[in-house]
């Protein structure tokens, strides 16, 4: 009887503590997916491009960067990634944004690692590859 009695018990605290928790703002949501989307895609970039040309990919982004977002479909990718954000339940949302951090992150270091390593093999002469900008 006493085990029936804290078991309901325990179930209405976490019930009530679940329902005690802000709700987040629709906004808020599609603003978080959108800049996730936004930092993901960019690390992706980063790693992709920074395998082939090593510390060169910065200019290699930046000129991709200011060219690219003059169009539409950057902000429709970011916006893709805010409405998927936007279509999870309330307690997927608070998971996904407590995981997002740490993979990004992960990500980072990761960019960080395939760069130095590709900048090291230019040194080599492993990679002979180089971004050059050359307007002729």
């Amino acid at each position: 009887m006493s085990d029936d009695l804290e078991r309901v018990a325990t179930t209405t605290k976490a019930l009530t503590t679940e329902a005690l928790k802000p709700q987040p703002n629709k906004l808020l949501k599609f603003i978080a997916g959108f800049f996730i989307t936004l930092i993901g895609l960019y690390e992706l970039a980063f790693l992709l491009v920074g395998a082939a040309y090593g510390t060169d990919v910065f200019d290699f982004i930046l000129i991709y960067s200011v060219f690219m977002h003059m169009t539409l479909l950057p902000f429709m990718l970011y916006g893709i990634g805010g409405f998927i954000i936007l279509s999870l339940s309330d307690q997927n949302y608070r998971a996904v944004i407590q995981q997002a951090p740490k993979i990004l992150f992960i990500g980072l270091l990761l960019c960080a690692v395939v760069i130095g390593i590709s900048e090291w093999a230019h040194q080599m002469g492993i990679l002979d590859s180089r971004f050059r900008l050359d307007w002729r």
